[in-house]
């Protein structure tokens, strides 16, 4: 698919001194896509330069936009020697390749110089132009969105989640080079930074083409990092979830249906991840209402269902997907009108023929505790589509879902998930490996690097399995480099989701549910009729969501079952000390919990959060090659054991027994070996409240028992204030213990 790119320069400001003699600039600009240079003329004598150029016009293929940066260049003309340079531009083209999004961008942009800063600003037009083509061949991937974001972003809907997706690139580091001896640093700067817009380019355009196989059209949580191996090169490695999102369509309301409100829409308070809610007056809707959480848990910002909505169905949720299970037809309203389900008419998912899927198996084992096949991440039938048509038309969407037991490495590196995706979550499971660059073979490839994270990957699904678990949430992964030593790390948080179609919709993000749909030409003939109940129906849903952002305290409903261990009591796969639900009284749950993923809303929670970070500084010995790695490799078991003691003590000493958001960072140095472990410190209700330290050890003279008593006064006074300050006062504390298991 050929494009075209056009730039045009405006003009700058607040250029630099270059000329002593005048305090002024003779500045012109380069611009250079690919191989192919351009320039401006000279504006002469003057900080603030007027070029109004024309437009300068590449003709190129879709993949070089995705993988070279426009790269424009401010330079001082010099009549006898070379042009002294004074910063450059770079402009990333892939945000303009979407076609959901405008093809040009324009404006004031920093000019940076690599030793000097910003040295002031220039006004651009940049412009594409792509030719459509069909190219079953083709390498590039233009139309992939890509959200760094760990949950859906705000205004669009989730469709359906198909799973891992990984890459990485490998090149040559210019600094190593030898040119890099003879030239400037300001050029061997430069060379760097174009290497890392470049390879930053080529990786996500070979990410998005293994999305494009998937069948997805966006990736959420998107991780990007360069590991600077020296002599070795430089790789680019880039992690995400491939998903289908929808973009939530504004849809102008019904003249008939308005709410005598919505003059006074302002006076509420509304997430501003939304752009439109229509406000009825308080009705209590009760059949419908999803129960929020109590005060201390986070408030879910919602959006109203579409004004083409239909009745609403007994036992429907308000939050229904596009994939949601089908309505039987003795449940449909008496006074809502006859439909007839052909499909769907709110803009569902692109359903992705069966040819066009690339379905992974798993090269290893299937555990027993995977969910049974066939299950899938989004289901199938669209929100009573099936009422008239039995289960015809959901074994054949089904069919066409990625089912979470085929995918080989079930991993999500969301940390913010849908209300009722996660089941039961098990704790962090983490995986490091210690390897030596100077043993690769031909540093150029990936292969080698690939075998390294793959081990690391595989050993990650190990330890999901035998917690019981089917994914692993949260999913990161970091590298430390110093000197020849790499350490490989990954870390997650081992659960069991549900895999049925009702769990999909985030209500963060999903607004718009799939109702009983009628076919195109009923559609047109009911679409007055319809759209005047629909309204009200969507009304009604936002002022009951809009009541509860007010602060509506209407009997919340938690999920306890998010705590119980998702493995046998009777078989643990580690030490842990298990007790009854405090809420259910009838599952067990684990003394403590640590999770990698944010805090989900339905997990209830008492009193106020805490930071707590674990610090952990270990000695090594000054030495190269395989010594060296032995020694980190034999150091770190030990690293992690004092981290997550020091994360148990600090734990209970502010009264809490859940740790959400926990991120491990190792760094390895020439003589010291580093790890710091960051959370968010809560109490969660169904684990039962913490036990208070107690202070024990051998006792020879009287004065050292006082020292322990002393101690131990102590360490109950912080416990009971750091209580009071996080109010959790009213709670039972737990007979005394010894620190640590």
């Amino acid at each position: 698919m050929p494009g075209k790119l056009k730039v045009r320069i405006l003009a700058g400001r607040d250029l630099p001194v270059m000329d002593r003699s005048t305090d002024l600039t003779d500045a012109f600009v380069e611009v250079k896509f690919g191989s192919e240079t351009v320039k401006t003329d000279v504006f002469k004598k003057s900080l603030n330069p007027h070029w109004n150029s024309e437009w300068f016009i590449f003709e190129v293929e879709d993949n070089v936009l995705q993988d070279e940066p426009l790269e424009i260049r401010v330079l001082d003309y010099d009549t006898y020697s070379a042009h002294d340079a004074i910063g450059k531009v770079y402009v990333d083209l892939n945000p303009l390749l979407s076609k959901e999004t405008p093809n040009m961008i324009s404006g004031w942009f920093p000019i940076y110089d690599t030793m000097h800063g910003i040295r002031g600003e220039l006004n651009i037009i940049v412009r594409v132009e792509l030719f459509t083509d069909v190219n079953k061949f083709r390498q590039s991937s233009c139309g992939v969105q890509f959200f760094s974001t760990a949950e859906v972003p705000s205004g669009y809907r989730l469709q359906i989640i198909h799973g891992f997706v990984e890459e990485l690139v490998v090149n040559d580091d210019p600094e190593y080079k030898w040119i890099d001896k003879i030239r400037t640093p300001r050029a061997s700067n430069e060379a760097r930074q174009r290497l890392f817009s470049r390879l930053s380019g080529e990786l996500q355009r070979k990410i998005g083409v293994k999305v494009l196989d998937l069948g997805g059209n966006a990736i959420i949580g998107y991780y990007q990092c360069f590991d600077l191996e020296g002599e070795s090169g430089i790789v680019a490695r880039g992690i995400g979830t491939v998903v289908n999102i929808a973009k939530i369509l504004q849809q102008p309301p019904s003249p008939q249906g308005v709410s005598p409100l919505l003059k006074d829409l302002r006076l509420y308070s509304i997430p501003h991840r939304h752009t439109q809610q229509s406000v009825t007056p308080p009705t209590r809707y009760t059949q419908h209402s999803v129960t929020p959480p109590s005060r201390h848990a986070r408030k879910i910002p919602t959006a109203s269902p579409p004004p083409s909505a239909p009745p609403s169905l007994p036992g429907q949720s308000a939050f229904s997907f596009a994939f949601s299970s089908p309505v039987p037809e003795d449940t449909l309203a008496p006074s809502s009108p006859p439909v007839q389900p052909v499909r769907s008419t709110t803009s569902p998912v692109k359903m992705v023929p069966p040819s066009q899927t690339n379905r992974r198996s798993s090269d290893s084992d299937i555990s027993t505790n995977t969910p049974p096949k066939g299950s899938s991440l989004t289901g199938s039938s669209g929100s009573g589509s099936g009422i008239g048509s039995g289960g015809k038309s959901v074994s054949k969407l089904s069919a066409q879902q990625p089912s979470i037991d085929l995918m080989e490495y079930p991993f999500f590196t969301m940390t913010s998930f849908p209300v009722g995706f996660i089941s039961h979550l098990g704790g962090v499971v983490s995986a490091k490996s210690v390897k030596l660059l100077d043993k690769i073979h031909n540093p150029e490839e990936p292969e080698t690097r690939d075998v390294w994270w793959l081990e690391i990957r595989t050993e990650i699904r190990s330890h999901m399995r035998a917690m019981g678990c089917h994914a692993v949430l949260g999913y990161t992964e970091q590298t430390s480099i110093c000197d020849e030593i790499i350490v490989l790390s990954a870390s997650g948080t081992a659960a069991r989701v549900q895999v049925t179609s009702d769990t999909i919709p985030s209500v963060k993000s999903s607004t718009q549910p799939l109702v009983p749909s009628m076919d195109r030409l009923q559609l047109d003939k009911d679409r007055d009729k319809r759209l005047f109940v629909d309204v009200n129906l969507a009304n009604q849903v936002s002022q009951n969501r809009l009541s509860y952002e007010q602060g509506d305290e209407a009997s919340p409903t938690f999920q306890c079952s998010l705590c119980h261990i998702p493995y046998i009591s009777t078989s643990l796969p580690f030490p842990v000390n298990l007790s009854s639900c405090a809420i259910c009284r009838k599952k067990k749950v684990p003394d403590v919990l640590f999770t990698t993923i944010d805090l989900p809303t339905e997990i209830q929670t008492h009193g106020k959060g805490s930071l707590i970070q674990a610090r952990v500084c270990k000695g090594k010995l000054k030495a190269k090659g395989e010594l060296s790695a032995k020694e980190v490799s034999d150091s770190l078991p030990f690293l992690e054991y004092e981290l997550h003691n020091q994360l148990m003590n600090k734990l209970k000493l502010r009264g809490m027994n859940g740790l959400f958001g926990l991120r491990i960072q190792i760094s390895v140095g020439d003589t010291y070996l580093i790890g710091i472990a960051t959370a968010t410190a809560v109490f969660l209700s169904a684990l039962p409240p913490p036990l208070i330290p107690k202070v024990s050890g051998p006792v020879t003279s009287d004065r050292e028992c006082n020292q322990l008593n002393d101690l131990q006064r102590k360490i109950t006074e912080t416990v009971q204030r750091n209580k009071e300050i996080h109010e959790l006062n009213n709670l039972v504390s737990g007979d005394n213990s010894t620190f640590g298991r």
